[in-house]
């Protein structure tokens, strides 16, 4: 038995998830140190991989804002004969052109 809890719990996923919901920040340390003794554990691996992830910033999320702006302006398109009195038919020729009704 060691000092450190990462250490001892090795093959014990449940204890290592709940010690890190209760206490992150000691267990990012403990982590640290683990990571010095025990290099190549594959658990400790995985969880280093974990804690220092950082998404690209490929992936980043558009804004709330931005969405709701191009969903009104895209709104404001599709009103444009409308808002002007502009005839369908000159905006959309081919639906128009069909003698459904």
């Amino acid at each position: 038995m060691s000092d450190n809890f990462i250490l001892d719990n090795l093959d014990r996923p449940d204890l290592l998830e709940d010690s890190y919901r209760n206490a992150p920040d000691r267990f990012e340390s403990q982590l640290q140190e683990a990571m010095k003794q025990n290099s190549i554990s594959e658990t400790l691996k995985v969880w280093h991989a974990r804690l220092t992830y950082l998404p690209s910033k490929v992936a980043q999320r558009i804004s709330i804002t931005l969405l709701i702006t191009l969903c009104v302006i895209t709104g404001l398109f599709t009103k444009i004969p409308d808002i002007f009195k502009i005839d369908g038919r000159l905006v959309l020729p081919k639906v128009y052109s069909h003698n459904c009704c």
